[in-house]
């Protein structure tokens, strides 16, 4: 009696899928190596980069919290008219006279400066607001402050009163920076000036006899010298 069960296949067309079959499971392995070496790859590449998610991390923070740059502290500085003006601490003590204030506490309030006038007082902040930008300068800034300098004074041409004025506040404030260069600029302008003409832009009256005078001329010749 003939069996029931199903015909076998030839053993050319078992070995033929038995073989396709082997090559389709290298295949899928291949293809499995190929993609956990890229995903390896890709996951290296973020670890290194170190890359942050998109909203995991914000500029300026410090552990998920804002960072918070130190206030600068100012101080108030009122003119003969009673104007007030702002200006940062810091450069305020180029001044030794404020400088003192401060350290004794005694400008908390603001410090009032009867002998200055707005005018002066407004050229005096810009001057010494430049200078305290910079504590330690390399030689290009120094330059290019020295520049500055002299822009700052040639604004002032023609205008010999503010200079004077300049002059004189810068002492009453002993801000050093700021008399060596007004005097400097003052220096210039009258040394090109005949002592005639260096008395009567200062008001200056000649206590000498014209003998005196001559007298004077004689031994010091090299002055007059030009």
């Amino acid at each position: 009696m003939a069996s029931s069960s199903s015909p076998k296949s030839p053993p050319e067309s078992q070995d033929v899928e038995i073989m396709l079959k082997k090559l389709h499971l290298e295949e899928n392995v291949e293809e499995n190596l190929q993609e956990s070496a890229t995903g390896a790859a890709s996951s290296s590449s973020v670890l290194v980069l170190g890359t942050p998610k998109s909203g995991t991390h914000d500029e300026g923070c410090s552990n998920g919290k804002p960072i918070k740059k130190p206030e600068k502290k100012t101080l108030l500085l009122s003119s003969y008219e009673g104007d007030v003006f702002e200006i940062e601490e810091s450069s305020a003590m180029l001044s030794e006279v404020i400088k003192h204030m401060i350290e004794d506490d005694c400008a908390g309030n603001g410090i009032s400066l009867p002998n200055i006038t707005t005018e002066v007082l407004e050229k005096v902040i810009v001057f010494l607001e430049k200078h305290g930008e910079i504590k330690e300068r390399d030689e290009t800034e120094k330059q290019e402050l020295i520049e500055w300098d002299k822009k700052f004074i040639k604004d002032l041409e023609g205008n010999k009163k503010t200079l004077y004025e300049l002059v004189l506040a810068a002492d009453y404030l002993s801000a050093r920076c700021l008399l060596d260069v007004a005097c400097q600029a003052v220096a210039d302008m009258i040394k090109v000036m005949s002592p005639e003409e260096i008395r009567k832009e200062f008001n200056i009256k000649n206590d000498f006899t014209p003998e005196e005078e001559e007298e004077a001329r004689r031994e010091n010749a090299w002055a007059f010298e030009e």
